[in-house]
């Protein structure tokens, strides 16, 4: 279950960098992009459709993993950005 803490009446901002086994093609979905689907076949989040088990759209191109749905009312109020394609300057790639 994702961790959401409510902000209550103050502006601010939370940041999360995914590393280690955060795979961040499947928990931001490109959906609409065929070389994902080309690329990773065998572990890609199938295209949004009625079922727990695919991508909840977004935009019509990029989607949210399946286990990820607390975040879509945060998305729909627009109080949730997303960064595409950003990373961390450490270049170490440990998870810890």
């Amino acid at each position: 279950m994702p961790l959401i803490l409510p902000l209550r009446e103050r502006n601010g901002w939370w940041c999360s960098f995914q590393r280690g086994a955060a795979d961040g093609l499947n928990i931001v979905v490109p959906h609409g992009e065929q070389a994902y689907y080309a690329c990773v076949p065998s572990i890609a989040i199938p295209r949004p459709r009625a079922g727990a088990d695919s991508a909840i759209d977004l935009d019509g191109f990029f989607g949210l993993h399946p286990s990820m749905t607390a975040f879509k009312p945060l998305w729909d109020q627009k109080h949730l950005a997303i960064v595409h394609a950003a990373g961390s300057p450490d270049n170490t790639r440990s998870p810890f």
